[in-house]
C-alpha cells in the first residue's frame, strides 16, 4: 500500500494536470474502491459497475478535492454513494421486470402459442350451416364479419362447395 500522504500528493499533482500521478492514484485506489463496493453489493458484476461509476465520479469531481483533508475518506464516500445508487437502481428495475427463467419450460413446450383455444384454425370451415368442417359457432366472434379466417375458409378447404 502507498505510504501515508502519497495518495494526497498524487491527487494534488493530478489537479495540477499530471496524468501519470492521476493514473498512479487511480491504480492504487482501485483495490480500496472494489472492497467498498463488494461490502455493499453481493453481485460481483454490479459491484464492478459501481466501481466504474465511482471512478467516473472521481474523475468529474477531482477539482473539488481539498488537499488539506485526507483522500481515503473522500474516495470511500464517493464509492459508497455510487454503490447505494446502483442498489436503488437495481431495486427499481426488479420491481418492473419479471425474470424469464421461471417461464422457460412453458415457452419451450411443443404446441405452445399455436393458436387460441376455441378459435378455429385457418381453413376450418366457412361458417355456413351446410359446411362439414365448421368447428366454432358463429358466436365465437363479436360479429361474423370480423372473423379473421372468413375469406380464407371459403376457399378449397370448405367441403360444402358454396
Amino acid at each position: 500500500m502507498a505510504g501515508q500522504g502519497e495518495w494526497e500528493a498524487w491527487m494534488v499533482a493530478a489537479q495540477a494536470g499530471d496524468a501519470r500521478a492521476y493514473d498512479a492514484l487511480l491504480r492504487a485506489a482501485l483495490p480500496l474502491l472494489r472492497g467498498v463496493a463488494r461490502r455493499r453489493i453481493r453481485d460481483a458484476a454490479e459491484a464492478e459497475d459501481a466501481v466504474q461509476d465511482a471512478l467516473l465520479t472521481i474523475h468529474q469531481l477531482r477539482h473539488t478535492y481539498d488537499p488539506a483533508r485526507p483522500i481515503r475518506p473522500w474516495l470511500v464516500a464517493i464509492c459508497e454513494r455510487r454503490a447505494i445508487d446502483r442498489l436503488r437502481r437495481s431495486g427499481r428495475r426488479q420491481g418492473r421486470e419479471t425474470p424469464i427463467d421461471d417461464f422457460g419450460e412453458t415457452l419451450a413446450a411443443p404446441g405452445t402459442n399455436q393458436g387460441r383455444r376455441g378459435w378455429p384454425r385457418p381453413g376450418a370451415g366457412c361458417g355456413r350451416r351446410s359446411c362439414r368442417r365448421r368447428s366454432a359457432p358463429r358466436s365465437a366472434w363479436r360479429s361474423w364479419r370480423t372473423c379473421p379466417w372468413r375469406r380464407r375458409a371459403r376457399g378449397p378447404a370448405c367441403r360444402s362447395g358454396r
